[in-house]
Order: C-alpha cells, then structure tokens, then sequence
C-alpha cells in the first residue's frame, strides 16, 4: 500500500455507520454496486478484511472497529477544519478556552471578559473540564488557552506558557476526618 485512498475511507466509513451497503450508497448518492466495488478495492489495498457476512448483514472485524476509530477522527477533524475555514470566513476571530473545574467562573468571566470588548469582533467558545484534559487538548490545539487555578503540571510535555492573570482570597473548609480521606493537598483534591 502506498497511501490511503481517503475517497475509499469514506465510503468504508459510511457503510459501517450506517449499517448496510444500500444506505451508504442512497447518503452517498451512489449505486450500491459502486460502494460495493470501492469497498473491495480498499479492502485489498490494505490487505485485510474489514467486514464478514452474517447472514444478509455486514458485521465489522476486529481490524475494521480498529480502523472505523481513526475514520472518525480523521472525518472529525476535517469537520472541525471546515468549521475553523468558516469562522475566518465571516471575519470573526475564535478563541476556545477552557476553564479548570476548580476556578470559580465568576473570575474566569472577569479575566476572559476583556476580549469581547476588542476593537474586532471576538468569538469565545469557553468550556470547562479537569485540568490534565484541558492541559491534553491544549497540546493537539483543541483549546488556544486555559484559565486553571494553577501552573502546567510538570509531568506535562506540553509547549505553553504560564502567567499569573490574579489572585482571589479563598479559604475551605472541612472537618478533619473529611480532610484525612484527601490523597492529595488542597485544591488538588477537588
């Protein structure tokens, strides 16, 4: 195999979505003949089976799971590549942020906030999460920033930079049978 025909990931991809030949090729806007064939040679360019019969149905093999899995994730970051060409398109510049599940959102409005009132319309699709996944999204450009409670983690490879935005005054309380129970320190117990 030389390279993957894409064209031919697509069809495989849509026929294991939805289940049969015949309702790929009707999305698809194609013969079920033609799904039929493409399916074959994408199938022997890669030198494995991808689908057994039972009975009148198609039934995915171990190897066809395995390469449905990278087929979504390549056809979901195409989607998300088009979705990233349209907002350039209307000239709107997009800022995904994530915020720490520890942070109260009050603050993260307070230092996120500031953007929106920027010379040129600024789009911000905040959401929030554990540090490490926000961290981990960060690094494959899912998230252009991170509003945490805290600096990168140094188990973390990740190319970013930390800088203090503020401080707030916080105290927590518990009892100290509670706090006994916490394997690690505050607030990394949250």
């Amino acid at each position: 195999m030389s390279s993957l025909n894409y064209k031919h990931l697509r069809y495989f991809w849509m026929v294991a979505k939805t289940g049969s030949i015949a309702r790929a090729a009707e999305q698809l806007h194609l013969t079920p003949h033609s799904i039929s064939g493409q399916l074959s040679e994408f199938a022997d360019s890669l030198g494995v089976e991808l689908f057994r019969r039972v009975g009148r149905k198609l039934e995915l093999t171990d190897t066809g799971r395995r390469i449905v899995s990278y087929a979504e994730a390549i056809f979901n970051t195409g989607d998300e590549l088009l979705e990233l060409v349209r907002d350039q398109a209307f000239a709107t510049t997009s800022y995904r942020v994530g915020c720490a599940d520890s942070v109260s959102k009050l603050i993260a409005v307070d230092l996120v906030e500031p953007a929106l009132r920027l010379k040129d319309p600024v789009k911000l699709i905040c959401r929030e999460g554990r540090l490490d996944s926000l961290i981990a999204d960060l690094a494959v450009h899912r998230l252009d920033l991170v509003v945490a409670d805290r600096p990168i983690p140094g188990h973390f490879s990740v190319r970013a930079y930390n800088h203090l935005l503020g401080e707030s005054p916080m105290t927590a309380f518990c009892t100290e049978a509670l706090a006994e129970t916490f394997d690690q320190p505050f607030p990394a117990c949250l």
